[in-house]
């Protein structure tokens, strides 16, 4: 049975949406509020960099992930079962987990937290054949605002598993459920990679509706730790915000930063505080 997660996100959907083909303005579709004056729209897929290229890109699905090619030759650590490092000590040739704020020096994975004084934002760079700053990363603030202070915030974010890849989708501040699919938010409840998929799972024709209707797709691409090590692939989802931990008591903190987590018993809907040295997804954001 489904945790209670589940029973409430049921109700929750039948009092959303009726699923019904409403006709939307189409640069409506994709519209999220990160602020009560302010919208942007996700980048088609996560940020890939090419090292032997110097290029960057986006994938060219939104449930596209790298993952052990993060690294030349994975070998399966013996203490852990879903982590993996280089047998060569080398970053792969295209890779999409990265330091914090690395928009200047993507192949970093010095484990010292020095090394990432400043937050340099990857969208300050020519992204395939759009123009250099088009792009940016939320903010820690911003990305809260999507996740729970927008209108129906809680209804319009869920784990799922889409074309065989497990995820989190969040969908837009107007959205309309396409005809005869459903959506269910929340998480699963229960730890591990098979519950993704009990969620909820989208085969291509239906993702391809649901894609068209504005939703987008953070594929669980695990993380990388400090220099050659990958892990939790499948398992767990991180995406970076541009924002260092702070708060009243403690101040700024040099050594963390804030990063949307997920994994299937849970949602991040207030970013986690993260070593800024770990490796974890970006997908960058494009304000309207």
């Amino acid at each position: 049975m489904k945790s209670i997660h589940i029973i409430f996100a049921i109700f929750a959907v039948m009092v959303l949406v009726s699923c019904e083909s409403i006709d939307v303005k189409q640069e409506q579709k994709g519209a999220f509020s990160i602020s009560e004056n302010k919208k942007v729209v996700f980048s088609q897929g996560n940020l890939q960099y090419i090292i032997s290229e110097d290029k960057w890109r986006f994938a060219d699905n939104q449930f596209d992930y790298i993952g052990l090619g993060n690294i030349e030759q994975p070998i399966r650590q013996w203490y852990n079962t879903n982590a993996w490092t280089s047998a060569t000590g080398n970053l792969g040739d295209t890779i999409d987990l990265f330091g914090w704020g690395t928009g200047s020096n993507p192949t970093l994975t010095s484990d010292t937290y020095k090394d990432y004084p400043t937050f340099v934002d990857w969208g300050k760079n020519q992204i395939g054949n759009d123009t250099a700053g088009v792009w940016r990363t939320l903010s820690s603030e911003e990305m809260v605002y999507i996740m729970k202070e927008r209108k129906d915030a809680l209804l319009l974010c869920g784990l799922a598993q889409v074309c065989g890849v497990n995820g989190l989708i969040l969908l837009p501040d107007n959205w309309v459920c396409p005809k005869n699919l459903t959506f269910y938010p929340g998480f699963f409840g229960f730890e591990g990679e098979e519950y993704f998929a009990q969620q909820q799972s989208y085969n291509t024709t239906q993702w391809l509706k649901m894609e068209k209707s504005g939703a987008v797709f953070l594929p669980a691409a695990g993380d990388r730790e400090y220099e050659t090590c990958i892990s939790s692939v499948q398992e767990l989802g991180g995406y970076w915000t541009s924002s260092c931990f702070e708060d009243e008591y403690y101040g700024k903190l040099e050594d963390v930063a804030e990063v949307l987590v997920f994994s299937s018993n849970e949602i991040g809907y207030n970013p986690t505080v993260v070593d800024k040295a770990f490796g974890f997804s970006v997908r960058l954001v494009k304000d309207l």
